[in-house]
């Protein structure tokens, strides 16, 4: 029971740690965007719609942690069977939140480097006049 809380905890902090993730890469996109004159494009919604959608996953998640972390005690009178399913559950969504967020830290790293790019090019440009 213990590892299936601890599980559940998780679920719920990487939902946390994801939003706090999607804030950080709305907002580079949009520097982004305003640095390479694209801003309001498609391709910037584009962006945006995919870190809403992964949000919405691991809160869908996280909701479902909470449910057992709120019904933790009528599992304790489950049957084997009830609580391997409900690892089983917990342990997937555990898995799928941590490759959301590691794909949401990727996609930060990379949309700062290209946010970097723009500003040393613009720096040389006007350092060039």
């Amino acid at each position: 029971m213990r590892e299936l809380a601890a599980t559940a905890n998780t679920v719920v902090v990487e939902e946390s740690r994801i939003k706090a993730r999607a804030i950080g890469l709305r907002q580079e996109y949009r520097s982004l965007a305003i640095l390479s004159g694209g801003s309001g494009g498609s391709r910037q919604q584009l962006f945006l719609d995919a870190i809403d959608e992964k949000e919405r996953q691991a809160v869908e998640r996280a909701d479902d942690a909470r449910k057992f972390i709120d019904g933790a005690r009528s599992l304790r009178e489950s049957t084997a069977e009830d609580i391997d399913r409900v690892q089983h559950r917990l342990a997937n969504s555990l898995e799928v939140v941590r490759a959301m967020r590691e794909d949401l830290d990727r996609e930060m790293l990379a949309v700062e480097g290209q946010s970097a790019e723009r500003r040393a090019a613009m720096e040389g440009t006007r350092l060039a006049r």
